[in-house]
């Protein structure tokens, strides 16, 4: 039997509501605890942050950190090896097929710039004010990213206003974005 498209791509993405810091918490908490493991403080604010609220994201997440872990004690340390981990699963799954389709580094950089600067929504003018890039550039970025569907045009029609069309690729990006963050404070 030839199949033509890839399995991943069979698979749509529903999207679910974000679950609440409290949801997240009990998640984590009940789940590492019937396994025996306990988590720091530290470590399960690190694991709440990263992981947005997103179902998938958590599970990756607390799958990273378990694997991670060299002990029943979950610390912050562990933690953050496990959110680093866990994106770059995601990304592997995820993200990547689509990133290959981007071929610039110039775009890479954009979307790193948005999520640095915590602009999950977004006006054109603002990323044009903010970053030495030309309009050709950053008009043909946003055509690209939203022909991708990692972004979506909002607000009314041909308002500039841009935004993540899915919180799993905002949260991917902030992360690799600590990740280097953290590699050149090492």
């Amino acid at each position: 039997m030839v199949h033509e498209e890839s399995f991943g791509s069979i698979f749509h993405y529903d999207l679910i509501d974000c679950l609440s810091d409290d949801e997240v918490i009990e998640f984590f908490k009940d789940t590492f605890n019937q396994v025996g493991m306990e988590i720091s403080d530290d470590a399960l604010n690190v694991m709440v942050a990263f992981s947005s609220g997103l179902p998938l994201m958590m599970q990756q997440i607390g799958d990273s950190v378990f694997w991670t872990t060299k002990t029943n004690h979950i610390t912050q340390n562990d933690a953050i090896d496990g959110v680093i981990n866990a994106a770059n699963e995601i990304g592997f799954k995820q993200i990547n097929p689509i990133l290959t389709q981007i071929r610039s580094n110039n775009y890479e950089n954009i979307l790193y710039f948005l999520v640095e600067n915590n602009m999950r929504v977004f006006k054109k003018s603002e990323v044009r004010k903010s970053m030495d890039i030309s309009d050709n550039v950053l008009s043909n970025f946003l055509l690209k990213m939203v022909d991708l569907g990692i972004l979506e045009s909002t607000g009314y029609k041909n308002s500039g206003t841009y935004e993540f069309s899915n919180n799993l690729y905002y949260t991917y990006f902030w992360i690799k974005s600590f990740e280097k963050t953290r590699k050149n404070n090492n």
